[in-house]
């Protein structure tokens, strides 16, 4: 799957409360299986990867169970289907994105 995005956009972030179900609810709707990325040691989550494009990817970000506190997206618990949460981009070149986004 490509999706012809912003080229300064790095990747979004779809939170789930259960990355099981974050990756089942994307491979539903699009047939694609997303891929277990890893873990965010200290932060509380862990994510499933889907690319999107060659400099863009879909992030499935989850609260690890294997780790105690939850550091950032702290609403992810309470989430009862996955949904957008974030996005980034990438760290060059941003003065066109800022002046696009004003």
């Amino acid at each position: 799957m490509t999706v012809d995005l912003h080229p300064s956009l790095d990747h979004l972030i779809l939170g789930a409360s259960d990355l099981s179900r974050g990756i089942q609810f994307i491979e539903q709707r699009t047939g694609v299986h997303a891929a277990f990325g890893g873990v965010h040691s200290g932060r509380g989550t862990h994510n499933a990867l889907l690319p999107l494009g060659p400099r863009c990817y879909l992030e499935i970000l989850a609260p690890d169970p294997k780790q105690q506190t939850l550091a950032w997206f702290r609403t992810l618990p309470e989430l009862t289907e996955p949904r957008l949460v974030g996005w980034m981009v990438h760290p060059n070149n941003l003065a066109p994105l800022a002046e696009r986004l004003r």
